[in-house]
């Protein structure tokens, strides 16, 4: 009682916010007493003045008080909510205005030493990114000042989040009811149904399902033919899911009828959503046959986040875990996309700790190529195939395949590790190894200048074929994987100095393929984040019926492409075909510039004339540069492996721009002849057209042009490292800006055609032969004189999209468009009438004039013009006998004037 009296009248009489004093406790042996006080403001010099007139009030009754420690326990962070697997937690200290050094503690540990804790330059604030289920524990911040010490604690759990599962779409019949259900795991959270577009909460029963929860409701057709219906489950913060229900007529078939699908019809996709992501499936053939699975397993999802942090002490448990977990799971993870790709890049952060810390052992060898056998068997072909056609997921086996090319060279002393899929040894050679890899490839190494005993280890895939994709360096997407993959590694400096000769004897397993190609597997063929296989270095020394023998002068990852393609011989053939139909185009292009500058004036007299010319000229120019471009292009290209970057840059840039402006000029053709077709009374001024011609004819190709760098030249994806300089694909779709104006224009030119078509057919069919004989000439001159000026000859290119292996296709695209110069100097220049007019004139003048060497052009000059009349006459001699129409005189001055 002296006690309490003591601390009441002392602490009344020195705190300003006293309130009581309670719960005082005597330790064992009366040594310690320990006392809560209730203050509404703190302040540690009135407590610290308070405990000394307490101690001298107790000293005056014989008792002594030698230390006295005050500590506030608060047991509760501001702000925490629920925490599920993934989530970032951020905790802040908040000491009351107490100061003085912060410390951390989880779980009785100082959070300072560990990485995985942030805490800010203040002390005051600790965060954690991407929770995991461990991280769970308790939380404590404390902060001292003199005698009073300020903690706040809580407890803090982390839990998997929560999934909410329902059937996407549910097709019946009006005559039946539909029972709609939806489940939750872990069981235990509430789950509601509600109508979506009247926000009706609706009753539902709920059960419990193994380790769900779950909730059903009946809907019928009553309540309408398409419903929607969203499950929520509802805490802190909501999951939801939708359902769409559609109700038929009850005459109406269904090809499929099963559960968990339920009702479709064929060819008809539906899903049902699982933790992380949906299961899909199709109707075929009155069966629902799996497609695609994009769920995450929730032990994959936090073996991901957990790799992320790992250190390399723990990577033996670690390994060990995430092979327990692929091995239990493994039915689940070869048909998901969102698995694989979890644990390749788990695996990815496992090698790359592992290789900045030492070597590693035969246990996690083992361990880690077995969670690989389970990745690259036969049943994961559709998934690997899915994961390879999107872009944002297909260098996934690419990095399956680094994982591997990272660990080999840090394996320790081990011999052999073997799988059902995958084969590791690891040998002494001192410039000469021979091996046979399971009797499906013979290797053969030696080093033309051994300094000492060096190890090689090669690992062989049976079934990576099914992995990687058959991308390589000549873009040929009909190529197969058809053989095995092979990894070869020394620790050797001369297998980087290129004093490594290689031979391997790949079986082959489908004898019906041809065209073989040696390759490796090159990490950076297109850019450095885009893979292929890749020829450099590697040649075919034989090919027989059953096995191909390769040679190489490096060491990686090899392997032998084949394909039903093109033969390597027709290959030859079209770059034979181009290169010389290209220097054919730039000598006629060049002439045709020449005529037209020679007889300008007297070609251009009227305004329909002079535009005509303008874009023959403007075209002949795009395509003399173009072209230029292109073959200055191709020589940067086979300069060296490796694509240099600011050459090929602005050789891409220049080749994309004045090809654009060739199409913008042919599309400018195509719609001046349409003008002065349709605007038969009205003209405009050539100042007028002029300026619109030059606008789009050049504007719009350096606008195009130019926002094609802006945007992909920042991810390195502006043109391809391959064999020519040219627009990326792969990785940008930049060729998108070529084809989707160059295709544009192709198709509004053809318009224009059969415009003019039609107006020469409606005008120019008589009621004799004669009359249908002559018109049906005009049409094919027409045809023949637009097309190389409105570019019809690349609408095949339209063919080679869908039919790629069409080698007559490629013959006839690869000849029109190789000789659209020759073309327009025949087309344009040498069959135009009034040209070769004009040109027998001119020389007819010049020749008058040395022959008379007078100032007067006399008869010769007459004779000129005589003959530029009469050929202008026959000119429009044929257009007289079709129609006598102005539309069409004007159309066909315009073609041939």
């Amino acid at each position: 009682m002296v006690i309490r009296n003591a601390i009441d009248k002392d602490y009344r009489n020195e705190i300003t916010d006293y309130v009581e004093v309670t719960d005082i406790r005597f330790s064992s042996g009366s040594v310690v007493v320990n006392y809560a006080l209730r203050i509404n403001q703190i302040s540690s010099s009135e407590i610290e003045t308070a405990n000394q007139a307490v101690a001298e009030t107790l000293g005056q009754n014989s008792i002594e008080a030698q230390n006295f420690t005050a500590d506030l326990i608060e047991n509760t962070f501001s702000g925490v909510a629920l925490l599920f697997v993934g989530d970032s937690l951020t905790l802040r200290c908040e000491p009351r205005g107490i100061e003085g050094d912060v410390i951390w503690k989880v779980n009785e540990k100082d959070a300072s030493t560990d990485n995985l804790y942030e805490i800010d330059n203040t002390r005051l604030r600790l965060s954690v990114e991407r929770l995991i289920t461990s991280d769970s524990g308790k939380y404590e911040c404390s902060v001292r000042d003199g005698i009073v010490r300020f903690i706040r604690n809580q407890i803090i759990t982390v839990m998997p989040e929560p999934t909410v599962t329902v059937q996407d779409q549910i097709n019946s019949r009006c005559s039946i009811d539909i029972e709609v259900k939806c489940c939750a795991e872990p069981r235990g959270f509430p789950l509601v149904w509600t109508e979506k577009q009247s926000g009706t909460i609706l009753d539902a029963n709920e059960f419990t399902e193994d380790q769900s929860t779950c909730i059903t409701v009946d809907r019928t057709c009553l309540q309408g033919r398409n419903q929607t219906l969203i499950c929520t489950l509802t805490i802190e913060i909501n999951f939801t899911e939708e359902t769409s229900l559609r109700f038929f007529d009850d005459d109406v078939l269904f090809d499929c009828n099963e559960p968990p699908f339920g009702s479709g019809r064929e060819n008809q996709i539906a899903s049902i959503g699982c933790p992380g992501g949906s299961t899909f499936s199709r109707c075929e053939d009155g069966e629902w046959k799996f497609v695609n699975s994009t769920c995450l397993l929730p032990e994959i999802k936090e073996l991901q986040i957990q790799s992320e942090r790992l250190e390399r002490n723990d990577v033996q448990v670690f390994v060990q875990r995430l092979l327990n977990v692929t091995d239990t799971f493994s039915n689940d993870v070869v048909i998901s996309t969102a698995n694989i790709l979890s644990i390749v890049d788990t695996l990815n952060n496992v090698v790359d700790i592992i290789n900045i810390s030492g070597t590693v052992n035969l246990n996690e060898t083992t361990n880690f190529l077995e969670i690989l056998d389970i990745l690259v068997g036969d049943v994961t072909g559709n998934t690997w195939a899915i994961l390879n056609e999107n872009m944002n997921t297909s260098n996934t086996s690419s990095n399956l395949l680094r994982s591997v090319e990272v660990i080999v060279p840090v394996i320790g002393n081990i011999t052999s590790v073997t799988t059902s899929r995958i084969e590791l040894k690891k040998d002494t050679f001192d410039g000469v190894f021979h091996d046979n890899l399971n009797s499906t490839v013979l290797i053969n190494v030696s080093e033309s200048m051994p300094r000492f005993e060096t190890e090689i280890t090669t690992v062989n895939f049976r079934t990576l074929r099914i992995v990687l994709s058959p991308l390589s360096n000549d873009n040929n997407l009909t190529t197969t994987i058809n053989g095995a993959v092979v990894l070869v590694h020394t620790n050797s400096t001369d297998s980087t100095n290129g004093n490594i000769n290689i031979t391997l004897t790949f079986t082959i397993n489908n004898t019906t393929l041809a065209n073989p190609q040696c390759v490796f597997w090159n990490f950076t063929l297109f850019d450095e984040t885009q893979r292929g296989w890749d020829s450099s270095g590697c040649e075919v020394q034989t090919d027989g019926n059953e096995s191909v023998t390769c040679f190489c002068n490096h060491l990686t990852s090899f392997s032998i492409l084949m394909s039903p393609s093109i033969p390597e011989a027709f290959r030859f053939i079209l770059d034979f075909i181009t290169y010389i139909g290209v220097g054919i185009s730039l000598g006629s292009l060049v002439l045709c510039l020449i005529i037209e500058a020679i007889v300008w004036t007297a070609v251009t007299r009227n305004n329909i004339s002079y535009m005509r010319h303008v874009t023959i000229v403007n075209i002949a120019v795009s395509l003399l540069i173009a072209n230029i471009w292109f073959i200055i292009g191709a020589a940067i290209s086979d300069i060296d492996q490796k694509t240099p970057v600011g050459p090929c840059s602005a050789a891409t840039f220049f080749i994309h721009f004045f090809y654009l402006a060739l199409f913008f000029w042919m599309l400018i053709s195509g719609l001046l002849l349409f003008y002065h077709m349709v605007m038969v009374f009205s003209a405009m001024s050539k100042r007028k057209m002029m300026a619109i011609a030059f606008t789009v004819g050049y504007g719009a190709p350096l606008i195009i042009a130019a926002i094609t760098v802006a945007v992909t030249a920042p991810q390195d994806g502006y043109f391809r490292r391959d064999n020519v300089c040219w627009l990326n694909w792969f990785e940008t779709k930049a060729l998108l800006a070529f084809v989707i104006p160059a295709l544009a224009i192709v198709f509004i030119n053809f318009i224009i055609l059969i415009v003019v078509l039609y107006k020469l057919l409606r005008r120019g069919v008589g009621e004799n032969q004669t009359d249908d004989r002559n018109a049906m000439m005009v049409i094919a001159r027409c045809v023949a004189l637009l097309t190389p000026f409105f570019g019809l000859t690349w609408g095949f290119g339209i063919g080679l999209l869908f039919s790629p292996e069409s080698i007559g296709l490629h013959v006839v695209f690869a000849v029109l468009n190789s000789l659209q110069g020759f073309f327009v100097l025949v087309f344009g220049t040498l069959l135009d009438s009034r040209m070769r007019a004009a040109l027998a004139g001119r020389f007819s003048f010049i020749t008058s004039s040395n022959r008379t060497r007078t100032t007067s052009a006399g008869p010769s000059s007459s004779s000129g013009l005589d003959l530029f009349q009469r050929r202008r006459r026959a000119a429009y001699h044929v257009s007289e006998a079709v129609s006598s129409s102005q539309s069409n005189a004007a159309s066909e001055s315009f073609v041939n004037t």
